[in-house]
């Protein structure tokens, strides 16, 4: 089975403006999402912490719509890449 991808959602459509956005679940647009924890993981430079090289910084989010998630920021070389996922239920 393909894994779905999900793309990082935020209410007005916008990540890098002045103004604050609502982060939204990417499954089904959900406004109501809580953190659970934050995870960072060390890369070593060699993809162990995710699809590219370096650290990662994962932020495991539960939304009120029943859906569970992340958010993640990798680091590498002065370039950071952020995206999301959907994760196993609690």
């Amino acid at each position: 089975m393909k894994k779905k991808t999900y793309y990082l959602k935020t209410e007005d459509d916008s990540l890098c403006d002045l103004k604050l956005s609502k982060l939204l679940c990417p499954v089904c647009n959900g406004r109501y999402n809580h953190k659970t924890r934050i995870v960072k993981r060390s890369g070593h430079d060699n993809y162990q912490a995710w699809k590219g090289r370096g650290n990662l910084i994962e932020i495991f989010m539960h939304g009120e719509c029943g859906h569970n998630w992340s958010l993640s920021i990798g680091f590498h070389k002065g370039e950071s890449f952020i995206f999301c996922k959907q994760t196993r239920k609690r």
